[in-house]
């Protein structure tokens, strides 16, 4: 999945996120100050298209036959308030990927709104679909760079297995779905302490970026917790696209986030 970016050392130097999504989807800057946040129905997986096939094969008191899932989504793409808006100083941002996203459930449903409903407290939903703990880790930086030291950061680390490659002014985020016909992930995972080792590096870099707050991480990856040794998010329901989880398990990791934050 590609994602248009001015040069990516400007974007560095500036101090910007790496968008969601490929930015000439989005409202323009004029728009959107009208507008507001973008809303959708259907975001990635839980397309329009699966749905109507889960449709088929659901049971007919499936919760998503009748009730429908909001998405809303920043300049950027993130599903979260517009960055300029923002306390960051009150705040607890938790960077992850599609399952910190959402992927499938309704904004009110996200770790991000539950956790915020917990603690009473903003929490920003940094989290990226088809990212990697790369995309992670770089997002990290520059928020550590550019932005007010947060009450807390959560890092819900996403599998080992996947990548991102930076071109000149974009780039593309690798992984399974893209192994056969992509000979840079066939050299990615040609060793397979490769995607290991920048895991655990990732990890080792993002405590000591926050090792002066409140600082948690967890994956919904068993492979992953076991690797970077952090709390396993369990996963007992699935969401509209029967491919990320639902609310019972986003309500878990929110309520395991919360217990083990002190602020």
């Amino acid at each position: 999945m590609g994602v248009n970016l001015a040069t990516i050392p400007n974007n560095i130097k500036s101090g910007d996120f790496l968008p969601c999504y490929d930015q000439s989807h989005f409202l323009s800057d004029v728009d959107y100050d009208i507008l507001g946040p973008r809303t959708r129905a259907f975001s990635g997986s839980d397309s329009f298209e699966f749905y109507q096939a889960n449709l088929i094969t659901q049971p007919l008191d499936w919760k998503y036959r009748n009730q429908p899932v909001k998405y809303s989504v920043n300049k950027q793409g993130y599903r979260t308030q517009d960055f300029s808006t923002i306390d960051w100083k009150e705040a607890v941002v938790i960077f992850g990927c599609s399952m910190t996203f959402g992927v499938g459930v309704d904004d009110s449903d996200t770790i991000s709104n539950q956790l915020s409903k917990i603690i009473n407290r903003p929490v920003i939903n940094m989290g990226a679909p088809s990212t990697s703990i790369t995309y992670q880790l770089h997002n990290s930086i520059i928020f550590n760079a550019n932005y007010p030291t947060p009450k807390a950061v959560v890092q819900l680390w996403t599998a080992v297995d996947r990548t991102l490659y930076y071109h000149d002014n974009h780039i593309v985020n690798h992984g399974s779905w893209d192994f056969e016909q992509n000979d840079y992930m066939e050299q990615w995972a040609l060793s397979e302490s490769h995607a290991q080792v920048h895991a655990m590096l990732a990890s080792t870099t993002s405590k000591k970026l926050w090792k002066d707050i409140e600082y948690i991480e967890a994956s919904f990856n068993p492979f992953t917790a076991t690797l970077l040794d952090c709390q396993l998010i369990p996963v007992n329901d699935q969401a509209r696209d029967l491919m990320h989880p639902g609310e019972k398990s986003i309500k878990t990791a929110a309520e395991l986030i919360a217990n083990n934050l002190d602020i």
